[in-house]
């Protein structure tokens, strides 16, 4: 009677069950249990077959939601169908693509749309945005850039492009294949040294080395002539063209005061100096007069100056009767006497 009117009338069931079966006794009568045998679940309530009731294999991780992923969570979106739940899935739409990399492109392509796929020419999964060898011919996009190759076309690449070539690779041997540690022999790989800059350094250094060299065999040359000279007037074209020479850079700086200082000890001997006397060559003294043939005494040495003003020195009077003057002559020191008396002048203070 009432609300407590028997539900099913050709059935035995209990009052909580409406008078309906209830198999599992879980308090859900039959009619309404959609696990009707199973006594830990009764309802399904995003009707996707996994149970609302918590802690069972087939319990729904979305249950409000429904789903068909399997694995790690049951019960929750799964678009393309491969058991993992979109929100776990690093390809959602079964494209291909890490849904992370169809976020970065430009323009940014749906990662829950498998119509909406980044362009990959060489269908290897990795997007050309991404991808360091878009046709999967071995050579990086970058080189091949650099040699002038196609990027894009897996029948183009630097070695095909001037006939063909190899890499060695010390301790494995040659292999046609590109090899960052190996080194390409080929025409391509000649030509791109060529335009490197790399080669402006190879070029410039065996000319330094022959500038050096060249400069080197000058100083010696020149070093032979002064030391071989027959006269002033060869020592003298000798010098002009050390100075030619360090003008134009032909002769480092080093070299050239070296060979100066050989010239001017030439030059000395041949004028009849020496370096340590002061006097005349003998091999020369015959030819000149006999004073140029005496040595040369060297000077006498001055006598200090007195400590006080002679007696003779003379000063300026002042109006006390007495006479002052300075000395030295050029110091500060005060010196005074009486005025006329010519006696010994005594130090002020």
């Amino acid at each position: 009677v009432g609300d407590n009117a028997d539900q099913c009338e050709d059935q035995a069931g209990t009052i909580e069950t409406l008078g309906c079966v209830d198999s599992d006794l879980d308090g859900w009568a039959d009619i309404l249990d959609t696990w009707p045998n199973n006594g830990e679940a009764w309802s399904d309530g995003d009707v996707d077959n996994y149970t609302d009731q918590p802690g069972l294999d087939f319990s729904d991780d979305c249950p409000s939601q429904p789903g068909n992923s399997s694995i790690t969570m049951k019960g929750c979106k799964d678009m393309d169908g491969d058991g993992i739940p979109d929100i776990l899935d690093p390809d959602a739409d079964g494209d291909g693509i890490f849904n992370t990399w169809e976020y970065q492109m430009d323009p940014v392509t749906d990662p829950f749309n498998a119509s909406q796929t980044p362009a990959d020419n060489d269908k290897d999964g990795v997007p050309d945005f991404f991808d360091e060898d878009d046709d999967n011919d071995g050579f990086p996009d970058d080189v091949e850039e650099q040699r002038g190759s196609d990027p894009f076309d897996a029948n183009s690449d630097p070695l095909e492009e001037y006939g063909g070539g190899t890499f060695y690779v010390p301790g494995e041997g040659f292999s046609s294949q590109y090899n960052p540690d190996g080194i390409e022999l080929s025409l391509g790989a000649f030509l791109n040294l060529l335009s490197s800059e790399f080669l402006a350094p190879l070029l410039i250094a065996p000319m330094t080395i022959y500038l050096m060299l060249a400069k080197k065999r000058r100083y010696k040359r020149i070093k032979n002539e002064i030391e071989n000279a027959d006269d002033l007037t060869q020592l003298e074209e000798t010098e002009e063209e050390i100075d030619d020479l360090i003008g134009s850079n032909k002769l480092k700086i080093p070299h050239a005061l070296l060979l100066r200082n050989i010239l001017e000890r030439q030059q000395d001997e041949f004028r009849g100096l020496t370096s340590t006397t002061g006097s005349v060559d003998q091999s020369m003294s015959k030819d000149l007069p006999e004073i140029a043939r005496t040595a040369i005494p060297p000077p006498s040495k001055q006598p200090p100056p007195p400590s006080s003003p002679p007696k003779s020195t003379t000063g300026t009077v002042g109006k006390d009767g007495y006479e002052y003057t300075k000395w030295p002559a050029d110091s500060s020191t005060q010196w005074y006497r009486l005025a006329g008396s010519n006696a010994e002048w005594k130090k002020w203070g």
